[in-house]
This record gives C-alpha cells, structure tokens and sequence, in this order.
C-alpha cells in the first residue's frame, strides 16, 4: 500500500471542493499534538476559509468584481494550504 501524500496543489478542486477540504484540514490538524504549532497558524486557515467562503457567495450573483475577489480569496487559501502541507510534510518525515 502506497503511503498517503501530502497535497500542495488545488488546482483541479472545484471551489466547494476547495473549500471542504481546507475545512477538513482545519478539522483534522486541531488537537494533533504531531502538528501542535502549524505553520501558518490554523487561525490564518481559518480567516482564510470565512473569507473565501463569503467571496464564494457573493460571486454566485455574478458580479464580475466579486468573482474577481473570489479568485483573489482562492490563490490566498491556496497558498496557505500549500504552506500547511509543506509544514506536514517536513514534520512527519515524509509520512502522513
């Protein structure tokens, strides 16, 4: 059985896709003593998240200034993540 790997590309998520999982790493990282101080804090994945999932409604109207910020909130999520998993990664020695 491969070991599982650490994602750091979200490309191909759709943005509930995005969403959800960043949820789940929050879920899963809170209370882990292997990660007990993540890199970047899990309050900025948190921040991150509430700004991403109010751009992600108020792009549903469509307005092409909101979709902008939306795609503006992705990359930031994105890049946290990324960071997240880089910092997992490093700490679990390559194993997850």
């Amino acid at each position: 059985m491969r070991p599982a790997k650490v994602l750091i590309s979200f490309s191909k998520f759709s943005d509930s896709e995005l969403d959800q999982n960043a949820q789940a790493v929050v879920t899963a990282m809170t209370g882990n003593g292997n990660f007990s101080t993540p890199v970047p804090a899990l309050t900025v994945l948190s921040d991150a998240i509430s700004s991403y999932q109010e751009a992600m409604s108020n792009a549903a109207k469509g307005d092409h200034t909101a979709v902008s910020i939306k795609d503006e909130q992705r990359t930031e999520l994105e890049s946290i993540l990324r960071a997240l998993g880089l910092y997992v990664g490093i700490q679990s020695g390559g194993e997850t």
